[in-house]
């Protein structure tokens, strides 16, 4: 078995637990609010805790159907997108609501264990003047801004759940490679990686994908890994667009963690239909493509990360020419600093399995997210000494099915052979 049941649920009980305590955090807010507005709670207060209920139930479907099936029903991809609407954007306000309690909790030990400062309270209420009720009036209407900008983070939500999300972009890079031969200069490359096939709700996420492949006509394609979620029959919903990439040097792919995460009879399932669509999918090995009277060397391993150790790079690399570059397809970016960084002759690594947070902010040139804290190389290009590694952010989705601020990617590589 490539599965850790174990793991599956630690995740469902995590999930529902942190649900749930958004629902609380925020419904106890605003159960305060509308009480000390003096408004209906039949209307604003009953609704509010039955929806969350539902959703709760509703997440416990759509976490159940995923990791079933590994992909959503269309009712499914539905159900996932109205609990995601109703949960992602608590995020940002239970964190303020939260910053907001603490910030009361230490202002009432410090009144607490300061009397001086509550003596002067305390005279100061008995000496209350009608200067004090504009103050009032202000917190009250502070406090309705601040519930009505909570309306925001459901519209960035929103946006990033029907649109971002299947908003897809191409980074373009040009890169010096010290070993390119000359007569391979200017060839270039197009990396796709986290397919995650289950998580489109149909074939025209893909579809687009093959568009734009076709517009940028590269001369070879890769696939960094995670062609699905969980279950082999999931790439019944790229397989056909899948079928029809097309490069002439060849379409060349590596696996993912995902790309275990079931039976051995599945995972070999799951390599043989990969292998059906044309692409050469390489299991640490290589292959050298003969170009111009020169060549080029395309290497891949299996996984290694996140607790998985299929990868075996001296086998993955033992048919490499010597004497031209060798672009190497590694799922995961954390084997280029424990396997290949100033160890490996490998020019370039491409790599995916972060998908750039999913969700993040890019401002001024500036690209920030929580992906980043978790791991090092985790979007772009990365370069040491003579060695590159990119970081594709990936066209499909793991969780919800949402990309705030990180669209989906499709790279787009110019060599450049340093003798030409």
């Amino acid at each position: 078995m490539h599965t850790d049941s174990s793991r599956i649920l630690y995740f469902l009980l995590f999930t529902m637990g942190f649900q749930a305590l958004l629902d609380i955090v925020v419904i106890k807010a605003w159960i305060s609010f509308v009480r000390k507005q003096e408004w209906s709670e039949k209307w604003l207060i009953q609704p509010f805790i039955y929806i969350a209920g539902f959703m709760f139930s509703a997440g416990l479907y759509a976490i159940w159907e995923r990791f079933t099936y590994g992909n959503y029903s269309q009712l499914g991809f539905i159900v996932q997108l109205c609990v995601s609407f109703w949960y992602l954007p608590k995020l940002p306000i239970a964190l303020f609501l939260i910053c907001r309690s603490l910030i009361n909790l230490f202002t009432f030990l410090y009144k607490k264990y300061f009397p001086s400062i509550k003596n002067h309270e305390e005279i100061t209420q008995n000496t209350e003047s009608i200067s004090e009720i504009p103050i009032r009036s202000r917190r009250e209407f502070l406090s309705k801004v601040g519930w009505s900008a909570a309306s925001i983070p459901f519209i960035i939500t929103g946006d990033g759940l029907f649109r971002t999300v299947y908003d897809f972009r191409v980074y373009r890079e040009e890169l010096l490679l010290n070993s390119l031969p000359a007569a391979l200069d200017g060839i270039t490359i197009a990396q796709l990686s986290d397919i995650h096939s289950g998580s489109f709700p149909d074939n025209k996420p893909m579809k687009e994908v093959l568009r734009i492949l076709q517009e940028l006509k590269p001369d070879i394609i890769t696939i960094t890994g995670d062609y699905v979620n969980f279950k082999p029959d999931e790439l019944s919903v790229t397989f056909n667009e899948l079928a029809q990439l097309s490069a002439p040097l060849g379409v060349y792919g590596s696996l993912g963690n995902h790309d275990h995460y079931m039976t051995d009879f599945q995972h070999a399932l799951l390599k043989n239909t990969i292998s059906k669509t044309g692409i050469h999918l390489l299991v640490n090995d290589s292959v050298n493509i003969p170009v111009h009277n020169a060549f080029l060397n395309i290497a891949a391993t299996d996984n290694t990360g996140f607790n998985q150790h299929f990868a075996n790079i001296d086998k993955a690399i033992s048919k490499c020419h010597t004497d031209t570059s060798t672009i190497l397809l590694a799922h995961d970016p954390t084997f280029w600093d424990a396997e290949i960084l100033s160890k490996k002759p490998i020019d370039l690594m491409l790599a995916g399995h972060t998908h750039g947070g999913q969700i993040g902010i890019q401002l001024a040139g500036l690209e920030l997210s929580p992906a980043q804290f978790v791991y090092k190389r985790w979007a772009g290009l990365y370069n040491e000494g003579h060695q590159y590694l990119y970081v594709n952010r990936g066209i499909g989705t793991v969780g919800p099915p949402i990309r705030i601020g990180i669209n989906p990617e499709i790279t787009l590589f110019t060599l450049r052979s340093k003798i030409a």
